[in-house]
Order: C-alpha cells, then sequence, then structure tokens
C-alpha cells in the first residue's frame, strides 16, 4: 500500500464513522478524540507513492517527532486505518 492509498483509505474511515480530518501536503490527518492518525512512510521525507509502514496514533501535545525517522518514537503503529481508529477511539 502506498501513501496515497493510505490517504484515500483513511478518509474512507473517517467518513464512515463521522469524525474529523484535514489535510496539509498531500497528508491526512484524522482526529479521533483525544488522539490524532495519520499514515507514515519508511523514510523521513516519504512521498505519496512510497510504501506506507503505517498508522500512527499520538496525541496532540505529545509530539516528538524524530527528524532522522520522520516518525513519533514510542507511540503505537497500526496496520490499518480501521485498526487505528478502532484503538484511538477506545483509549479515548
Amino acid at each position: 500500500m502506498t501513501i496515497e492509498e493510505a490517504n484515500i483509505s483513511l478518509k474512507l474511515e473517517c467518513a464512515l464513522r463521522e469524525l474529523g480530518f484535514m489535510e496539509i501536503r498531500e497528508r491526512i490527518i484524522a482526529h479521533a478524540g483525544l488522539y490524532f492518525i495519520f499514515p507514515v512512510g519508511f523514510l523521513y521525507e516519504a512521498r505519496i507513492c512510497d510504501d506506507l509502514l503505517g498508522f500512527q496514533i499520538q496525541k496532540s501535545e505529545e509530539w516528538e517527532y524524530d527528524k532522522t525517522t520522520g516518525l513519533c518514537l514510542g507511540k503505537p503503529i497500526s496496520q490499518s486505518a480501521k485498526s487505528a481508529l478502532d484503538l484511538a477511539l477506545s483509549m479515548s
């Protein structure tokens, strides 16, 4: 799955659950309760045609972005948009 396909999947899951999302620089960030969900790639500057690593879940006040990997270290990564939203909503 590419990051572009992950963006579409996350938009569809948000629409089904009536959750909000925003698009920033060709990336979708979903708002699920207290948490934000966004797709991450294997590279720091991953383009939308690159492969997807997963959907990262984190609170807004715990933003710890690592400049070498592009991930927020120590935060859960889910393999699908559905499971990421389920996890975020259950933790809220």
